[in-house]
């Protein structure tokens, strides 16, 4: 018995926040990934800049967010059958090639002078088809390259490396659109895609799940996987939490050019420090998740978590002051991540492999399908009656939504 204490010990220890690093393989990946989402940062930050500046209109930032997202509505839960049908690493790679070329032609378009708000929404539209198959297949990969042990860190990893590039990414890009334009943010984002490429194709998956062996029934598999949901009530919440997260939350990542120039009166250096006050944020989120997680259940924190990311987004647009205002965008982003990478991990955590890309799909839906239309809801409302008291409406909402889940599901089991 003793013998067996210490050896479940000795693995809990194994099974730290860094442990899946000792993967060659996801240390591949990290670190790929750390490029190029820092490249796809630096295009967000200049695209946001390029739309603002080109309208004027927070609505059209609202636009681009719900033409990028739509086909992730859409497609997504046809995605999970497809991820489940085919090897993931596949399907990664060709996912990234398609997303080089959709940035190296919005660089062509922008350094000839031609580019206008109808292309960056064409390119945005088929980039959102491409991130419909891509980060189902992103995440059932997590699995394959460190095993279902390392998981909660390997995911713990990617939201510290996904975190850090939204503070790389957004000071590159301050940097770059101040001393060089915004056309060399686009290039830049299109080269950094050859990194992941090399190190996906020179990867193994130890992990490999199996995939079928007969053409599956596509629309069996669909009706299998919400019934799964339905009958699975832990998931349904966390589910349910997450459309609240997409809907309310994640627009404020849109907003964020309006919310600069509103409140530090800087459309474009203004934008870049608080993108990157969030990130800084987001970071601090990741590092201390496992901390929190050892002491709190994962919906406890996603709910306090949704609470307090409303409350700074209801107040962030009446800030006049730059440090509380940077302040507010850093509380915005650790809340906001504090949500996603335990919703993400809860869910993973619960699932049987034959579900699991179906079910990330529809989470991939509520949070990433669903927030471009809160983004143009909530540009609209801005344009309305003020970017103020839109996000005020919004955050007020969040907080509302979330009181209400987890009192529907308060006699469920922690998950």
């Amino acid at each position: 018995m003793q013998d067996t204490a210490v050896a479940v010990e000795q693995r809990k220890q194994r099974q730290g926040t860094f442990s899946a690093l000792r993967s060659a393989n996801f240390r591949l990946y990290f670190f790929g990934q750390l490029v190029s989402q820092s490249g796809t940062w630096m295009q967000n930050i200049a695209q946001g800049y390029l739309v603002f500046s080109l309208t004027g209109s927070e609505a059209a930032l609202g636009v681009v967010a719900l033409m990028a997202g739509l086909p992730v509505l859409l497609m997504s839960p046809l995605a999970g059958v497809v991820v489940e049908s085919a090897s993931r690493k596949r399907l990664l790679v060709g996912t990234n090639v398609v997303q080089m070329m959709l940035a190296l032609v919005l660089t062509l378009l922008t350094v000839s002078g031609t580019v206008q708000v109808w292309h960056v929404i064409a390119l945005a539209f088929v980039l959102g088809m491409t991130t419909a198959i891509d980060a189902p297949s992103r995440q059932t990969f997590m699995v394959e390259m460190v095993g279902r042990d390392d998981l909660p860190s390997a995911l713990a990893l990617n939201s510290i490396m996904n975190s850090s590039t939204r503070v790389l990414g957004p000071m590159a890009a301050g940097l770059v659109l101040v001393q060089f334009g915004m056309v060399w943010c686009f290039a830049i984002n299109g080269l950094s895609f050859l990194v992941v490429i090399v190190c996906l194709l020179v990867m193994g998956v130890p992990y490999a799940l199996p995939l079928p062996k007969t053409r599956p029934n596509q629309m069996k598999q669909l009706r299998e996987g919400f019934a799964y949901v339905r009958s699975n009530a832990p998931v349904l919440r966390l589910l349910m939490l997450a459309s609240i997260a997409g809907f309310f939350l994640l627009p404020i990542l849109q907003m964020l050019p309006a919310i600069a120039e509103v409140t530090i009166h800087s459309s474009r250096e203004g934008y870049a420090l608080l993108s990157a006050a969030q990130g800084a944020g987001s970071v601090v989120a990741g590092l201390v998740v496992a901390w929190l997680a050892a002491r709190y259940s994962r919906p406890v924190i996603i709910s306090r978590a949704l609470v307090l990311g409303g409350v700074v987004m209801a107040v962030i647009g009446y800030q006049s002051n730059v440090l509380v205002t940077v302040a507010c965008a850093a509380l915005s982003g650790l809340f906001m991540v504090s949500v996603l990478v335990n919703l993400n991990t809860g869910i993973q955590l619960s699932l049987p492999n034959n579900f699991r890309g179906r079910v990330i799909s529809l989470y991939m839906l509520t949070v990433f399908g669903l927030s471009p239309f809160g983004a143009l809801a909530l540009g609209t409302l801005a344009e309305a009656i003020g970017t103020p008291y839109a996000l005020s409406v919004y955050g007020l909402c969040a907080v509302a939504l979330t009181g209400l889940v987890m009192r529907r599901f308060r006699s469920v089991a922690s998950a």
